[in-house]
C-alpha cells in the first residue's frame, strides 16, 4: 500500500526529487541516509532510489507545516571551485547531513525562469519553494544541521531561499580566469548537464547567470 500524504512529507527518506509545475506534481523517491550521504550528487545522475517515485499533488504542500529544529544552511556557488568537497567535509552523521544538488531546486530553477522571462508571477511557485525547502531540511537525527549544496544552475534561487529570516549561507566563487580554463578544459559535469532537453536548459542558463553578490555575469 502506497504511504499517506503526510508519512511521505514526514520521511527523512522520502527525498522530493522533481517538481512538475505542469502536471501540479511533486515527486518523491526514497533513499537510505547512507546513499544519499555517499552519492557525489543526488540529482539522479546515481541511481541511489530505494523504490519507485511517489507522485504528490501540489496540494500536499499544506501537509507541511512542521518547522525544522535548525534553518537550513546553504552552499551556494559556481562550477569548478571546490564546493563539493566543501560540502562532503562539513557532512557528519549526526551532526550535519550535507544534500548535495538536490534537483528538485534545479526544477523550481527552470520553473522561475520560464515565468520571469514572460514578466509573470506564480502563486503556485510561491507555495511549492518554502515547501521544497521545508522538506530538505528533514533529518534523521534531531540534532543535525542540514547543509544544502544547490546546483549551480539554481542560482537564480538565491534571493527566494535566502529570504526566510533565518536563512544563511556561504558563496563559494572562482576567478573568472581560473573559471574559462576550467570550462575549456571541459568535464563530465557540463557535458551531463548540456545533455538536458533543450527546453529546460535555455531557460535555466538565463536564470542562473550573474546572481552572485558584486559578481558579472560570465559570458
Amino acid at each position: 500500500m502506497s504511504p499517506s500524504v503526510s508519512e511521505v512529507v514526514r520521511d527523512a527518506s522520502m527525498l522530493l526529487h522533481e517538481i512538475d509545475p505542469a502536471q501540479r506534481l511533486l515527486v518523491f523517491r526514497q533513499a537510505s541516509e547512507q546513499s544519499i550521504r555517499s552519492a557525489a550528487f543526488i540529482d539522479g545522475r546515481t541511481d541511489i532510489w530505494a523504490g519507485p517515485p511517489i507522485a504528490l499533488p501540489f496540494s500536499a504542500a499544506a501537509e507541511a507545516t512542521t518547522r525544522p529544529a535548525f534553518a537550513v544552511r546553504y552552499i551556494f556557488h559556481m562550477s569548478f571551485c571546490g564546493s563539493t568537497l566543501l560540502a562532503r567535509l562539513l557532512d557528519r552523521p549526526g551532526k550535519v547531513l550535507s544534500l548535495k544538488e538536490p534537483n528538485c531546486l534545479v526544477d523550481l530553477a527552470d520553473w522561475r525562469a520560464a515565468f520571469s522571462s514572460a514578466n509573470a508571477s506564480s502563486s503556485d511557485f510561491n507555495a511549492i519553494l518554502p515547501f521544497a525547502a521545508r522538506m530538505l531540511s528533514r533529518v534523521w537525527s534531531n540534532d543535525e544541521q542540514v547543509v544544502v549544496k544547490p546546483s549551480s544552475w539554481a542560482n537564480n534561487l538565491i534571493g527566494d531561499l535566502l529570504a526566510a529570516a533565518d536563512a544563511r549561507a556561504v558563496f563559494v566563487t572562482i576567478a573568472r580566469d581560473r573559471f574559462l580554463e576550467a570550462v575549456l578544459r571541459g568535464g563530465r559535469r557540463e557535458h551531463d548537464r548540456d545533455a538536458r532537453p533543450p527546453h529546460r536548459a535555455r531557460p535555466l542558463r538565463r536564470g542562473a547567470r550573474g546572481t552572485f553578490p558584486n559578481e558579472p555575469a560570465v559570458s
